[in-house]
């Protein structure tokens, strides 16, 4: 059984590259998607959870609690309005009301469908694939957080 307690939690939030991401409003559901993502081949190692003051921290959305260099990037994802400050500015928001934010590396077309579906069907929201060009919304229309 997956424990969310023992999957890695980042110190830092950096460009995703290659991740498939998602929100979840509890720890159940973020627990229930991970054991189905590690049921299909994942290793533990392979997801990243950030949640509470720690995964905000992790975020760092103001860029203060880093070196100079993360700061710096943070305001250009800001100024730059880029798809990167759209996800650092909504894992703010979604950590601060208590939710918890999955990040699982995926390195092809199927395995980023393949986690999106075992999230969504785990009450998954919000969720996005990044690539080092582009962030690709993968929420279905319509699917609002349970």
């Amino acid at each position: 059984m997956v424990q969310i307690e023992r999957l890695p939690h980042p110190d830092y939030l950096k460009y995703p590259t290659h991740r498939t991401l998602g929100f979840f409003t509890s720890q159940e559901q973020a627990r229930n998607a991970a054991q189905a993502i590690v049921r299909e081949g994942w290793l533990e190692g392979d997801l990243h959870v950030f949640e509470g003051p720690y995964g905000v921290d992790a975020v760092d959305a103001d860029g203060s609690r880093h070196t100079l260099k993360e700061a710096w990037g943070r305001w250009v994802q800001k100024f730059l309005g880029t798809g990167e400050w759209d996800l650092v500015e909504e894992a703010d928001q979604e950590l601060r009301k208590g939710h918890l934010l999955l990040s699982v590396a995926t390195k092809n077309e199927e395995e980023k469908y393949t986690v999106a579906e075992l999230m969504v069907l785990n009450g998954g929201h919000g969720i996005r694939y990044v690539d080092p060009l582009y962030n690709e919304e993968l929420t279905p229309p319509g699917h609002h957080p349970s």
